[in-house]
């Protein structure tokens, strides 16, 4: 039996791809793990089957264009996907796809459209991986641009510049946080041209244009070095950051997104309204994105809260609980519950 793994244009994807690929192989599926996406005159029917992992907008055509290898083909295949909001509109091919949803959440949207959703499979933690973890590799990452653990509690985002991930919101916050507690230091690794958002926000806060370009190793370093993760999203289909933080006993600070409340034991912002629309940059989405919306001197006083208590250092019920939570996301029973709606013999 031969697995073909095809990931989306994202880090986030092309890591679960990898793990995924990675616990095939263990238990004995010869995987291949890459972004190029398969014809089905490419495959045999009586061996491969294959995983799409990405995000679910129909703006990219090509996610949808597996349906074939499934009905026409008779090549086993899923699409294991993420999504912000609703789908703008059905086409006729999408209802011949089995879909498995990243959370309960996207499971909801996908069924809403009467999309045939066959499981959910959070993504999972390679706990292998992060016992490999320095945090003077992050730490390291940090001084080079300015910013020192052992001065600064570092509060530490991770996220592409784009409209669901709520850069412009995150700038009033650290505003806020910035006019009542010195001691916290905003790091930001993201995308180039993100640093518009913050550029009046001075010596508070760093970014680091380098998303997509270390390694995953880096970016866990990056999460076990800092203080606080702050995850500022209106939208998620899942959340990893939030969950490797927990596993690496890093608390975390979100708004209660319906993705994150499905397994966060984090330190939720309430939010206040919830807004939908369809996105038209940096692309037109065919998605009607829900935005839920916080407020930003609230979330601003639940970052200096965690900040408290890192100071006091009263935060080791949270790491353990946090953990314990964690641990039930282990990367090869979660990945193994996905490649067995493709290989049924493991």
């Amino acid at each position: 039996m031969v697995l073909r793994v095809v990931y989306g244009n994202a880090p986030v994807y092309q890591n679960i791809g990898e793990d995924v690929g990675f616990i095939s192989r263990v238990f004995g599926i010869r995987a291949y793990v890459g972004y190029r996406p398969y014809a089905p005159h490419e495959l045999d029917p009586s061996k491969d089957s294959v995983i799409y992992i990405g995000h679910g907008d129909p703006a990219f055509p090509s996610i949808y264009s597996y349906p074939a290898m499934d009905t026409v083909a008779g090549i086993a295949t899923l699409l294991y996907i993420s999504l912000e909001g609703f789908l703008l509109e059905v086409q006729p091919s999408m209802k011949y796809i089995r879909y498995v949803a990243m959370s309960n959440y996207v499971r909801s949207r996908l069924e809403y459209r009467k999309l045939h959703v066959v499981d959910v499979v959070h993504p999972g933690i390679d706990f292998t991986l992060l016992r490999r973890v320095k945090i003077h590799t992050g730490s390291a990452i940090m001084k080079r641009y300015g910013i020192d653990r052992e001065k600064r509690i570092v509060a530490l985002t991770i996220a592409r510049d784009l409209p669901s991930k709520g850069f412009p919101w995150y700038a009033k916050v650290i505003s806020r946080v910035a006019e009542k507690d010195r001691r916290i230091k905003f790091f930001i690794v993201t995308t180039p041209g993100a640093d518009r958002h913050f550029e009046r926000l001075g010596n508070a806060v760093a970014v680091a244009p380098i998303y997509g370009t270390l390694e995953r190793e880096e970016m866990l370093s990056l999460i076990a070095s800092s203080h606080i993760y702050v995850m500022p999203s209106l939208a998620e289909g899942f959340g990893m950051p939030v969950l490797e933080a927990m596993a690496l006993g890093v608390p975390a600070v979100h708004a209660d997104l319906p993705p994150l409340t499905e397994f966060s034991v984090g330190f939720y912002v309430n939010a206040k309204d919830v807004i939908r629309f369809r996105q038209k940059r940096p692309y037109h989405s065919w998605i009607v994105y829900e935005h839920f919306m916080y407020d930003t001197d609230e979330f601003a006083d639940t970052v200096i809260y965690v900040a408290d208590l890192i100071h006091r250092e009263t935060l080791d019920d949270y790491r353990a609980r946090a953990t314990e939570k964690a641990r039930q996301f282990d990367a090869t029973q979660q990945y193994k519950k996905l490649i067995r709606h493709v290989v049924k013999d493991i």
